[in-house]
């Protein structure tokens, strides 16, 4: 059985596409990521109402005759 010299060229290759593929792979989560959070803060800020904090936002309401 042939032992893989450390040095070798199938050695050098392999942790060459062991690398890109771990940065291809780390890239695309950050770009879902960072996607996804804009995304998600877009609905959830249309979908959430702000909601007056003190009582002087509030209109009085005229009363009715």
């Amino acid at each position: 059985m042939r032992r893989l010299a450390l040095g070798s060229e199938r050695a050098r290759l392999t942790a060459l596409y062991s690398a890109l593929l771990l940065l291809a792979g780390g890239g695309l989560i950050a770009l879902v990521y960072f996607l996804l959070r804009q995304g998600l803060y877009g609905t959830i800020a249309t979908a959430v109402e702000r909601t007056p904090t003190d009582d002087s936002e509030f209109q009085p309401a005229s009363p009715s005759p």
